[in-house]
């Protein structure tokens, strides 16, 4: 053997005594996992909120571009139904001939609510009035995009309405988007603290049912056109014992829905803000932004689909009232008014 050289062994360990993990180093992994699964779910969940908050507005977006492009083909006006004829039941709206049903449909939307809210339910159908103006067709009555994510309630209930046929008719199917009862009716409905009734007969409410255009709404930055009718992007709200799981309805100081204006903008309202404003000392700017008519006060058995038990949304007072004002539903002055702090 040359001296200079080195003779290696290998020696085999056997496999009953190579060493494995120990207790305390598997707890150590589990608890470094543990911690990064801590650190990586909140990323997650507002990854995944503010994915749902820009469908949402995307969804406001389409909607926008959509009433312009009604405008477009209607004389500037806003989506309104209710203006074509001389009825007793004044409340039906109608769906445009096309060119696949040459003669205009009447679907009744709602006839014996009380009288100061008569033709106020179309503000959670108008969205059927624009799906039928986009596709041309009366047998289209319902998309997707007037779904908000994460309102489920809205989602579920249109999947059973969706298939309802009554009278050879499709249900009347409701958005999540609501849309201003002033923009089909009259300024001077709203030019006051408590809004004017429309009455029960077309001669009463002709009087202030109009067909308004854009041209005439003097703020169409502050203006709101389409809005979330609760912001499902904040999991709490408050009760008269604290904080309870229900999201805010668009009315509580606690939301902060999206809103599209006049102007096709699209941004979040600060709801508190808008309280404040309401209960500001300066008149000056209480009457701008205290709405007419009061708090909101919309009786459940006119929507029972929107305002059962079920659908807590509504439930937006303190103790189970519906005690917030109206914020866009009856802005002060109607369309020549603000609704935003612009």
């Amino acid at each position: 053997m040359n001296p200079g050289m080195i003779c290696k062994t290998s020696v085999r360990v056997p496999l009953s005594i190579r060493r494995g993990f120990t207790l305390i180093e598997l707890l150590v992994v589990i608890a470094i996992i543990a911690l990064l699964v801590g650190i990586l779910l909140p990323a997650l969940k507002e990854a995944r909120k503010a994915g749902q908050g820009l469908k949402s507005a995307a969804n406001l977006s389409g909607l926008a571009k959509a009433h312009a492009g009604y405008a477009n083909d209607f004389q500037d006006s806003f989506v309104n139904p209710f203006t074509y004829a001389d009825s007793a039941n004044w409340t039906e709206f109608l769906f445009a001939a096309t060119a696949q049903k040459p003669d205009a449909q009447t679907w009744v939307l709602q006839v014996n609510g009380p009288a100061n809210r008569r033709s106020e339910p179309f503000a959670f159908f108008y969205n059927m009035q624009l799906v039928n103006y986009l596709t041309q067709s009366n047998n289209v009555t319902w998309s997707e995009a007037v779904i908000i994510p994460g309102d489920t309630q809205c989602a579920d209930r249109t999947k059973r309405l969706i298939q309802q046929v009554v009278n050879d008719e499709p249900a009347l199917v409701d958005a999540s988007y609501l849309y201003s009862p002033t923009f089909w009716t009259s300024p001077e409905r709203y030019a006051s603290d408590t809004f004017i009734s429309l009455g029960t007969s077309w001669a009463g409410a002709s009087r202030y049912l109009r067909r308004n255009r854009f041209d005439q709404v003097i703020f169409p930055s502050a203006k709101a056109l389409h809005w979330e009718r609760g912001d499902f992007l904040t999991p709490v709200r408050s009760g008269p014992a604290g904080k309870v799981r229900t999201s805010p309805s668009w009315l509580s100081p606690d939301g902060n829905p999206q809103v599209t204006f006049v102007d096709g903008s699209v941004s979040k309202v600060k709801m508190s803000e808008l309280h404040q404003a309401a209960a500001s000392t300066d008149a000056n700017v209480r009457d701008i932004y205290r709405p007419a008519g009061g708090i909101w006060n919309f009786p459940t058995d006119v929507l029972p689909e929107q305002g059962g038990p079920a659908d807590t949304i509504w439930e937006n007072g303190l103790n189970g009232t519906r005690s917030y004002l109206q914020f866009f539903w009856a802005t002060r002055n109607g369309i020549k008014g603000r609704d935003v702090l612009r």
